[in-house]
């Protein structure tokens, strides 16, 4: 792998410099110790999410892809033919109903999948994973898990339980906006 795939630069002293950002900021603010544990959590989670979205930009680029509209892909390969529509995917993905249709109006023009009239609501539009798009999908999902492949293996299975139990917990405690 290309150690330059990151844009995000992260070592053992940037790690360090946040945690005493962090601290410095809560000490100046009065605020308690447990205070400096919640933002350093939440800020590593924030800088760990844009390193995903940055590694899997640079790997998504050649295919004329983004992090979100390989995610868009991927519902519609999970759904196995079923159809989906921008109002549905808008939901699940959490994008604006604007920003999907911009997204669905890509993967079309670019043969990935189709749209068609709706059979319930002829109002409404459904969409549906080309067989170019399950195909891009097949060639591009191994080069993907490989970019990815060093985060992956920087901890163990029994770390990412932990990891994907933890996170689980705390999304569900997200208040809904």
């Amino acid at each position: 792998m290309n150690s330059k795939i990151v844009h995000l630069s992260c070592s053992s002293t940037a790690i360090s410099q946040i945690e005493e950002g962090v601290a410095k900021v809560a000490e100046r603010l009065g605020m308690p110790p447990q205070s400096v544990m919640d933002i350093t959590a939440m800020r590593l989670t924030q800088i760990m999410a844009r390193g995903y979205h940055d590694v899997m930009s640079v790997a998504l680029k050649e295919q004329g892809l983004n992090p979100t509209s390989w995610m868009t892909l991927m519902m519609f390969f999970k759904a196995e033919g079923e159809p989906l529509n921008p109002s549905d995917l808008a939901t699940i993905t959490g994008e604006s109903r604007t920003n999907m249709t911009r997204i669905c109006d890509e993967l079309v023009a670019q043969g990935y999948i189709t749209r068609f009239p709706s059979a319930q609501d002829r109002r409404r539009v459904d969409l549906k994973l080309s067989d170019a798009g399950a195909e891009l999908i097949r060639r591009t999902a191994p080069k993907l898990r490989e970019h990815l492949k060093p985060v992956r293996e920087a901890i163990t299975d029994e770390e990412k339980q932990t990891l994907i139990r933890i996170l689980k917990k705390q999304l569900l405690a997200l208040p809904d906006m």
